[in-house]
């Protein structure tokens, strides 16, 4: 009779919230988030940054056990902020939606876009492999979502595009691995994680960041 032995590799859970960025706002912003929301030129979109703010707040406040307010941000050298203690997370917004991420302790990265954008652009910005895939009459969809992983990967390394996309090689993202994810329509998005090794995403839904503040407990639906 032989014995056999199978090793189970443990899975990473990756938490992908879904926000309404049109619902009321909590509370739980600092001083300083309430000056930037306010230099926003259009009220619209400072109301939606800081909606987007208080439900990472949110978030994280419920992780760590703490009233939301009193989390307090530290800022990596390229910008990129992290709690001490806490998960690995990143946010991201556009129009009246935003994604958060949450990880453990694997360095993640996420990003949405609104698909009425032009895409012309980048065109300038892809690698010689992501032409290569793309073809010679690459579809507006397809350099979104491009876009997308690029973005994604910029900012799980710690910074942003502003540096140079075309550096960022979503055919080869060395390190990291990248995913499409499902959102509503007129979006698209991706996130990219930090690592090889065996994840799942586990989408999440939070109407409201002020209901979520009151319950101390966002839904997990």
């Amino acid at each position: 009779m032989s014995e056999t032995s199978c090793e189970t590799r443990r899975v990473d859970v990756v938490e992908v919230w879904h926000v309404d960025l049109d619902a009321p706002v909590p509370p739980v912003l600092s001083a300083d988030e309430h000056e930037r929301a306010g230099r926003y030129a259009r009220g619209e979109d400072g109301r939606r940054w800081a909606a987007a703010r208080a439900a990472l707040r949110v978030l994280l406040g419920e992780r760590a056990g703490v009233p939301a307010r009193e989390i307090a941000f530290v800022h990596g050298p390229h910008g990129k902020p992290h709690v001490e203690g806490g998960p690995c997370f990143n946010l991201s917004h556009a129009g009246g939606i935003a994604l958060v991420a949450l990880s453990g302790a694997r360095e993640i990265g996420i990003d949405v876009e609104r698909t009425d954008r032009r895409s012309h652009a980048i065109l300038r910005a892809l690698t010689e492999a992501e032409r290569r895939a793309l073809g010679t009459k690459p579809q507006h969809l397809e350099l979104m979502r491009i876009w997308c992983r690029k973005e994604a990967l910029a900012k799980a390394t710690g910074g942003g595009l502003r540096w140079a996309p075309e550096r960022f090689d979503t055919m080869a993202p060395a390190g990291y691995v990248l995913a499409d994810l499902e959102v509503a329509g007129g979006y698209v998005a991706a996130l990219a994680l930090e690592g090889d090794a065996p994840y799942s995403i586990s989408p999440r839904r939070m109407p409201s960041a002020t209901a979520a503040a009151r319950s101390e407990t966002p839904s997990r639906s």
